[in-house]
């Protein structure tokens, strides 16, 4: 849905379906730790388009959601 690059912290937004077939709407902060990949590639958050489906996986922290990896597909 959005990539915020200009954000600080960047930030990545994602729709997904749940099981019971309801729209989540997910926004994590991505840090310099966030493995960020296309295929089996290496690449920045800049490669990432609006629109675009990825995975995302994350970890909840007391401020909120920290992406651990994005894998654009």
């Amino acid at each position: 849905m959005a990539v915020g690059l200009n954000d600080s912290p960047q930030t990545i937004v994602v729709k997904t379906m749940t099981p019971k077939k309801e729209e989540l709407i997910v926004g994590a902060v991505v840090t310099a730790s966030t493995e960020v990949t296309r295929g089996k590639n290496k690449v920045g958050l800049d490669a990432i388009k609006v629109g675009e489906a990825v995975d995302l996986s994350y970890v909840k922290q007391a401020d909120g959601l920290v992406a651990k990896a994005i894998r654009a597909k």
